[in-house]
């Protein structure tokens, strides 16, 4: 087991996926920079600033969905084009395992992911506003954030192998914009993973899914319960997805 998780993790490694990963969160600390150079006037230092507002916004219904999709077709087109399905099958060993075992090193890319953004939201915020922030607050956010969107991973494994990625990427672009118009602000929130996560930075930073900040005493800040279900439900779509990815969903035959 630890052999083959072993390497997975070296694939991961080698594969575009990584720079991926490592290189995405470049992009809201290079925004940070730009709106440092030529940002007129200070925000108000008693609220988030625009610039984790809009990190807080893009993040999670836009850029873990995208990623999760190129990633996984990044590691599925590595397989196809080394015809590894088919020595796994002529050396008799479990395409199964295999695929459950790129679902763990995709966590575990995503966890390095997810240590950048924090790192970046700290640089960025610095640089656009110097508003004094909670260190723990935006670590707290990240990694909640990061949990229920775990369930992404195994859901668009299984989309990119039947659909393609582009169609992937387009099915995760429309629940987002849908999620973020219709469903996040409602009871239903936990209906879909893209609408649960977006819930997140409502409930820590009483961050609307439009992007605008709420009152604190809105009854969605500090919103225990839906955070329970949000850890519930994602729990649920991540465990079943990940057994639903094996040889017969992925079409090996």
């Amino acid at each position: 087991m630890m052999k083959n998780l072993k390497t997975e993790l070296l694939k991961l490694k080698s594969s575009s996926a990584m720079y991926m990963l490592i290189s995405s969160p470049l992009i809201f600390l290079a925004f940070a920079i730009f709106t440092a150079l030529f940002a007129q006037g200070q925000p108000d230092k008693n609220e988030l600033s625009p610039y984790l507002s809009l990190t807080f916004n893009l993040w999670p219904f836009f850029v873990i969905p995208i990623l999760t999709c190129i990633v996984a077709n990044s590691l599925l087109n590595m397989e196809i084009k080394n015809n590894h399905f088919s020595y796994y099958k002529s050396n008799n060993w479990s395409i199964n395992s295999m695929i459950k075992n790129k679902i763990i090193v995709i966590i575990i890319g995503f966890i390095i992911h997810a240590i950048l953004i924090f790192i970046v939201s700290m640089i960025g915020n610095a640089l656009t506003s110097g508003a004094p922030i909670n260190p723990l607050l935006i670590f707290v956010t990240i990694t909640l954030i990061l949990i229920s969107s775990l369930s992404l991973i195994p859901i668009n494994f299984i989309l990119v192998r039947n659909t393609g990625v582009f169609l992937a990427i387009f099915l995760n672009l429309f629940l987002s914009i849908l999620s973020i118009i219709t469903i996040t602000m409602t009871k239903i929130f936990g209906i879909l993973p893209w609408s649960y996560i977006g819930r997140i930075p409502l409930i820590t930073l009483s961050l609307h899914p439009n992007g605008t900040l709420l009152s604190k005493s809105s009854p969605f800040f500090n919103d225990l319960h839906a955070l329970l279900i949000v850890l519930i439900v994602s729990t649920i779509y991540f465990v079943a997805f990940f057994f639903l990815n094996n040889n017969k969903s992925w079409r090996i035959k």
